[in-house]
């Protein structure tokens, strides 16, 4: 590019031209940019129009194809920014290449060791997924799995276990779609069904009034009523309850089932192991 300059004195010998250094070619192309839009649109000699944005690793992007007016050029660059804004944006590069389908069985099992979980939980987590769970949906891509899809799932693993169970499968479903979509495996959590991880009791149960529990307590043998009036004031569990009953008035059927520890050993623990030895 060239501007021209003209001297007073050399008037009559016309316009001088002269070439435009770097700097201010950059600012001339500064100025064709719209201020307050995502990556920039250049027109070509040839009238179609470029696009170009600056991704998140720095790096400068060209659109694939040239655009026949700057509005598709402007919508190719609105998409890209909304990808960045959404956190999906990829390299372009990154997008040519094939990725293998992620099935839930190969995600479920990566995500069960990759927990810190107690030696009984793994091995009822692993039951729930090889029993219920991945025999049914485990060849299933992770993305393709709909909410339909496990509230067919879920339909039919009620037909022949029982409430307990199936809630225990929804539950850990649930809980590993829900760490893919945080992982960004899948857009949203499929397991959608209310009330679906919690079972319903059977029976409901009825506590005992103050007055029933005060025949109870005079029903017992002695030694027992203070384990009576225990578990009902206090809501001790069955194993602290007989914690506080010495082992050698303890009846036959629970010193034969139950075993009393206490750190340091006591002569209960001691008559308690005498007993045990002797049924």
């Amino acid at each position: 590019m060239f501007y021209s300059v003209v001297s007073p004195s050399l008037a009559h010998a016309g316009p001088r031209q002269y070439p435009l250094n770097i700097a201010e070619r950059t600012d001339m192309t500064r100025k064709q940019r719209t201020p307050g839009t995502f990556g920039a649109v250049e027109t070509l000699p040839s009238g179609r129009h470029r696009a170009r944005y600056r991704g998140p690793d720095g790096r400068r992007y060209t659109a694939p194809t040239l655009f026949l007016n700057q509005r598709d050029a402007r919508g190719w660059l609105a998409l890209r920014q909304a990808e960045i804004i959404k956190g999906k944006w990829m390299p372009p590069d990154a997008e040519a290449k094939p990725q293998p389908k992620l099935t839930l069985k190969v995600y479920a099992n990566q995500w069960i060791e990759q927990r810190d979980l107690k030696a009984r939980t793994y091995e009822h987590y692993r039951k729930l997924l090889d029993d219920h769970i991945l025999d049914a949906l485990g060849h299933w891509p992770i993305a393709s799995i709909t909410a339909d899809d496990v509230r067919a799932w879920h339909t039919k693993l009620g037909t022949n276990n029982t409430p307990t169970l199936r809630a225990h499968a929804y539950g850990l479903l649930r809980t590993i779609m829900g760490t893919a979509a945080s992982d960004g495996k899948i857009t949203a959590n499929p397991c959608v069904i209310r009330g679906a991880g919690s079972a319903r009791r059977v029976h409901k149960i009825r506590p005992a009034s103050l007055d029933e529990i005060a025949v109870i307590a005079e029903e017992m043998p002695e030694q027992y009523r203070a384990m009576v009036l225990l578990a009902a004031w206090c809501a001790l569990r069955f194993g602290e309850r007989i914690g506080r009953i010495p082992a050698d008035q303890l009846p036959d059927i629970v010193a034969r089932h139950f075993f009393i520890s206490q750190s340091p050993p006591s002569a209960s623990m001691n008559c308690l192991r005498q007993r045990k030895s002797q049924v």
